[in-house]
C-alpha cells in the first residue's frame, strides 16, 4: 500500500511570501502560562484533583506527579546544555563528514535513540522568539540538525487508559532527553559545537520531515516507516560537518485525505476535516504560509484541562500505527 521513496526535496510546501518565523510564546501551552485568565483561570497544565474512585485517583496523581517529574529532569538535561569547556585535553576530530555522520548515528543509537536522521538546518523553522520572548539568534556555522526519534510504548498508547498514554508520552520525551543532550556533549568532546532540545527552539516535525524520517500526517504529527506516528523527537543542532539524509515520500497526505478517522473522533473537534490541505492558519498558535491541515491548539489544551489529563485519541484510532511497524 505504501512505497517509500526518497526525494530530494521534502514533500511539504511552504509559500516563502507568507511564511514567518514561528514564535515559541505563542504556542498553547505558553499562552497557558502567559494568561491563565483565557484558561478559567488556569496556570498549570494538569492537577491532582479527581473526583473518581480512589483507584483511579491513584493512577491519575501517579501520572501527573510522573509528568512534572519528567518536565523537571528534562530542563536540567536540555536547557543547561552541558559544556565540554573543562577538557581542553579535546582537539577537534578532523574526520571525514562520512566518518562524522557513522559515528553520530552509532553514538545516538547507544544513548537510545530508536532512528535518527540529519539534514542542512533550514531557520526558518527556527522559533523568531523564545517562550521568554527573547530574540533567537544562532551562529552562522551552525548548519546541521541531527533528529532523534524515541519510539513510545505501543500498547500504552493505543490499548491503555489515559493514564497510560500520558506515562508513556512522557517516558518518551525523557528518553528523547537523555539521548540528545548526551549526544550533545559527545559532539562538544569531539571538538564541535552543539546544542540540544526537544520542542524549543524549532520546530521539530518539519526538520524531521527534512531528516528522512517521515511525512507529516493530518493530526499534526510525523509519520515513520518504523513506528506510525508513536514517536517523539528531539534534536541537536551542530557545527559538525555530517552528511544529510534525503526526505521521503511514503504516501501519507494522500492517505489522511481519504481517511479523516482522527477528525473525526477528536473529542475536541480541533483537526481539520477537509479533504485537502490548505493554507489556513488558525490565529495565534498556527503559523501562515505552510500547506497542511490545520490542528486548532487552543481547543486541543482546553479539552486537555477539562479532563485534567492529556489526550492522545487522534492516535489510537489512526489506522497508521496498526500499518507500520510497531516497537
Amino acid at each position: 500500500m505504501f512505497e517509500i521513496e526518497e526525494k530530494n526535496k521534502p514533500t511539504y510546501f511552504v509559500d516563502n511570501q507568507e511564511y514567518k518565523r514561528f514564535d515559541q510564546r505563542n504556542t498553547a501551552f505558553n499562552l497557558l502560562k502567559r494568561y491563565p485568565e483565557k484558561f478559567n483561570g488556569r496556570e498549570t497544565l494538569f492537577t491532582t484533583e479527581c473526583h473518581v474512585s480512589n483507584e483511579k485517583q491513584r493512577k491519575h496523581n501517579f501520572s501527573t506527579i510522573l509528568s512534572k517529574t519528567v518536565q523537571t529532569i528534562k530542563s536540567e538535561l536540555l536547557e543547561t546544555n552541558i559544556s565540554s569547556n573543562d577538557n581542553e585535553d579535546l582537539t577537534t576530530c578532523t574526520y571525514c563528514d562520512s566518518d562524522n555522520t557513522k559515528n553520530i548515528k552509532t553514538a545516538a543509537a547507544l544513548f537510545g535513540a530508536d532512528k535518527s536522521g540529519i539534514c542542512l538546518l533550514n531557520k526558518d523553522w527556527i522559533y523568531s522568539h523564545s517562550e521568554d520572548g527573547n530574540k533567537i539568534e544562532i551562529d552562522e556555522d551552525m548548519t546541521y540538525g541531527v533528529i532523534l526519534l524515541t519510539a513510545m510504548e505501543t500498547q500504552a498508547i493505543l490499548k491503555g487508559t489515559d493514564c497510560n498514554s500520558q506515562d508513556a508520552t512522557m517516558i518518551g520525551y525523557l528518553k528523547g532527553s537523555l539521548c540528545a543532550s548526551s549526544l550533545a556533549l559527545f559532539i562538544r568532546n569531539s571538538g564541535y559545537k552543539a546544542l540540544c532540545y526537544d520542542n524549543s527552539f524549532a520546530l521539530s516535525v518539519p526538520l524531521a520531515i527534512d531528516a528522512g524520517l517521515g511525512e507529516m500526517s493530518r493530526n499534526g504529527m510525523l509519520v515513520t516507516p518504523e513506528f506510525g506516528s508513536l514517536v517523539r523527537i528531539s534534536k541537536v543542532i551542530t557545527n559538525m560537518p555530517l552528511k544529510v539524509d534525503k526526505p521521503i515520500s511514503m504516501g501519507i497526505t494522500d492517505f489522511c485525505s481519504n481517511c479523516n478517522k482522527c477528525s473525526k473522533n477528536c473529542p475536541a473537534g480541533a483537526i481539520d476535516c477537509r479533504k485537502e490541505p490548505n493554507f489556513d492558519s488558525i490565529a495565534p498558535c498556527g503559523n501562515t504560509g505552510i500547506k497542511r491541515w490545520q490542528i486548532d491548539a487552543l481547543k486541543c489544551l482546553k479539552y486537555w484541562l477539562k479532563m485534567n489529563i492529556s489526550c492522545s485519541g487522534c492516535l489510537k484510532v489512526c489506522p497508521l500505527n496498526k500499518i507500520f511497524p510497531q516497537k
